[in-house]
């Protein structure tokens, strides 16, 4: 299983491998939405494990939990796609306090 920050760190590799600018903001937005993530899935296995502990066989506790988190992660992960995307494309200046880490 690959840790959150691990997969942070292929996210700002991709973001120097396509010449993106690298600074703390674009970073710190990476890690963010590692996070974002790591908590939906969390959010998913404790209601799973809240309907085993009801009674309900695995593959039943498995569905409810992804009906009944579907719609509130893709519109989290919509609204923070939305959020980040101007930062991580470079379409959206970072704030002039955060100094590049890597000349393209």
């Amino acid at each position: 299983m690959v840790r959150s920050c691990d997969r942070a760190h292929v996210v700002i590799a991709w973001l120097a491998a396509v010449r993106a600018e690298v600074n703390a903001a674009r970073a710190g937005a990476a890690v963010a939405w590692e996070d974002l993530q790591l908590a939906a899935g969390i959010l998913l296995i404790e209601h799973a494990q809240h309907e085993l502990a009801r009674g309900a066989d695995l593959e039943f506790a498995l569905g409810a939990a992804a009906r009944r988190r579907l719609r509130p992660i893709l519109m989290t992960t919509g609204a923070t796609l939305a959020g980040l995307s101007p930062l991580a494309l470079g379409s959206a200046p970072a704030p002039s306090s955060s100094a590049p880490w890597r000349s393209p």
